[in-house]
């Protein structure tokens, strides 16, 4: 458990952040990706709720692997519903580029962009609730999307925070294959985590 002293706690987390990191890269390669990413992802989200919510940070390692393996199969199939929705939107995309009727097509193009907008707010909201809720698979994309929604301050402060961190990672690579992926996990867990206690209380 976290101790009270505020640089033990900071050092405690970067620990931690930093071995969940390892732990995500090391998923995803055991699944050679394609199985490995998205179970990698939510065994993440899982930890850092676990260690948010709960002030849990005991067995880090054990706690991961123990998510990973469960949600093998259900993580996938979440993850690569997303994926096909990303792919019937950039095939929509390079129809819309073959589109020679002006009107029609900017109409088309915001049709694109609209749809493209729902998929990303609710890819970023999908794996908290994931790791937070017991729904049907089907379900949590249509949840996730409402979090986003209902929360636009929430989602802003997400988005910011995640553009912000992207920008560093971009530039200095060495930090984002060491902390890069867990801690803009640790920030969209910790925003959507301040809705999570409230609706739980």
């Amino acid at each position: 458990m976290y101790r009270q002293s505020w640089f033990i706690k900071v050092g405690t987390l970067g620990f931690h952040l930093i071995l969940l990191n390892i732990c995500f890269w090391l998923g995803s390669v055991l699944g050679l990706g394609i199985i490995g990413f998205f179970p990698s992802l939510a065994a993440l989200f899982y930890v850092l709720r676990q260690m948010i919510v709960f002030k849990d940070d005991d067995d880090v390692f054990k706690k991961y692997w123990k998510s990973y393996k469960e949600n093998l199969l259900k993580a996938n199939l979440l993850g690569y519903l997303y994926v096909l929705a990303v792919a019937i939107l950039y095939g929509n995309y390079r129809v819309a580029l073959l589109i020679d009727h002006a009107l029609f097509s900017k109409g088309y193009f915001f049709i694109i962009i609209l749809l493209t907008a729902i998929v990303i707010l609710s890819l970023m909201t999908v794996f908290p609730v994931f790791v937070h809720y017991h729904f049907p698979l089907r379900d949590y994309p249509k949840v996730a999307l409402i979090y986003s929604v209902a929360r636009p301050i929430q989602t802003i402060i997400s988005v910011g925070l995640v553009y912000v961190l992207a920008q560093v990672m971009l530039a200095y690579a060495a930090l984002f294959l060491l902390l890069g992926v867990s801690l803009m996990a640790y920030v969209l867990m910790r925003v959507a985590a301040t809705h999570f206690l409230k609706v739980d209380d």
